[in-house]
């Protein structure tokens, strides 16, 4: 990202920074999760679903969502597992590993890492 300093411009460096973050956080989920075998992925998957039909309120509870709301819970289990897979695979990368993932440059002379 190139400007002038200004604040603005500080501002959605700093905003650009925050969503790279997030999207490698994601994309180091995804990996995870694509790479586990059939049998850990159902049984990873199952222990989620008991979580999410808990949260609800049991299964009758979960039952008497509409197909929508449910839909909806299932959208946001889903970020959420790849949220926490990405996290925990960030955290397990050595901080040279990290460092690459953080680069982030914000002019043409300063580079930020955060």
């Amino acid at each position: 990202m190139n400007g002038d300093h200004a604040s603005v411009e500080k501002g959605t460096a700093m905003g650009v920074k925050d969503l790279k973050m997030e999207a490698t956080i994601q994309d180091l989920g995804e990996e995870v999760l694509a790479g586990k075998s059939y049998m850990e992925l159902v049984h990873y998957l199952a222990a989620w679903n008991a979580k999410k039909i808990a949260e609800a309120g049991g299964e009758e509870a979960w039952k008497a969502l509409s197909p929508a709301e449910q839909a909806e819970r299932d959208k946001h289990l889903m970020t959420e597992i790849v949220a926490v897979l990405g996290k925990e695979a960030y955290d397990a990368l050595s901080p040279e590993d990290r460092r690459t993932l953080n680069l982030f440059i914000s002019n043409k002379e300063c580079v930020v890492d955060w």
